[in-house]
């Protein structure tokens, strides 16, 4: 599969941040990171590891704690409805 396929998939198109909401967690618990590979907005678990669910690509060197790329869906958001750029 090309990752062209998956450009730029908004968080709305994660079936893992669906199930995180459908389970009750709040936007500003739930981590994403954006795939370098896709663009695809992805759910983190706030675990060691990290892949995209829609290209497959290892995101494991986005959630170093220094890289600035994991966010909340909170914040991403609110990023969105003020027409912000992304916040991380």
């Amino acid at each position: 599969m090309s990752s062209d396929e998956y450009l730029l998939r908004p968080w709305t198109e994660s079936h893992l941040i669906a199930e995180a909401l459908k389970d009750g967690r709040q936007p500003q618990d739930i981590s994403v990171v954006t795939c370098d590979q896709c663009a695809s907005v992805v759910y983190y678990n706030d675990g060691s590891h990290c892949a995209c669910e829609h290209c497959g690509a290892n995101l494991d060197h986005l959630i170093d704690e220094d890289s600035g790329e994991v966010s909340t869906l909170d914040d991403l958001m609110e990023a969105e409805v003020l027409g912000d750029d992304m916040p991380y």
